[in-house]
């Protein structure tokens, strides 16, 4: 499998207000090569300028590592001449209405589907790779749970108040879940805000 990397990069004040300039680089032999990476703002400086963007790409499995095991990536805030490496492996998001419907290819080229339920907060209705279901398709109690201290059981089985994504491109996605636990006749317990993150070309 690929080797996901992810993480956080702080600009100067001034330095940068478009992120779609920015790309990761990689020194091959003599030349520098942009590789698929996706960039999302965190925060903006009190001018508009970027302050924290957070990165995310992937190194290949096969990719091999220079003597010395480690290998330097670049971010670099590209010019016009400089575009956006293609996803081999994207992952593809579709609005079923009550369900969303995400498919990618994983590292052994096999077809991979997960069903996301709209109607209440769980990890996923389903998970299938190739003609496999890994993860099963009754969902009648999957969710999240607690118990008050008198015994009360709260759960995610019920509608969120708030469902969208945060963060959409070909290599990951988050949606953002908010709503409350509540007993099966309705009763409100704690609110919750929930990230879900799922990325391209892994099951």
């Amino acid at each position: 499998a690929d080797w996901p990397v992810e993480g956080q990069i702080p600009l100067i004040k001034g330095h940068l207000s478009d992120a779609t300039k920015l790309r990761m680089i990689v020194l091959n032999g003599t030349q520098y090569e942009t590789i698929p990476a996706q960039f999302k703002v965190s925060t903006l400086h009190s001018d508009g300028s970027i302050n924290l963007v957070h990165y995310y790409f992937r190194i290949p499995a096969s990719d091999p590592l220079p003597g010395s095991g480690s290998r330097t990536y670049y971010l670099y805030d590209g010019t016009t001449a400089l575009t956006n490496e293609p996803v081999s492996d994207p992952l593809i998001v579709t609005d079923l209405g009550s369900e969303y419907r995400l498919t990618t290819t994983n590292a052994q080229n096999q077809a991979v589907e997960i069903i996301l339920d709209q109607e209440k907060l769980s990890l996923a209705k389903s998970v299938k790779v190739g003609n496999n279901f890994i993860w099963p398709t009754n969902t009648s109690t999957r969710g999240f749970y607690y118990t008050n201290f008198d015994g009360t059981v709260y759960s995610t089985l019920n509608a969120p108040d708030d469902m969208d994504w945060v963060w959409v491109g070909d290599y990951t996605r988050v949606l953002r879940v908010e709503g409350r636990f509540k007993t099966g006749s309705g009763t409100n317990g704690m609110s919750y805000i929930a990230y879900l993150q799922f990325h391209a070309g892994t099951s």
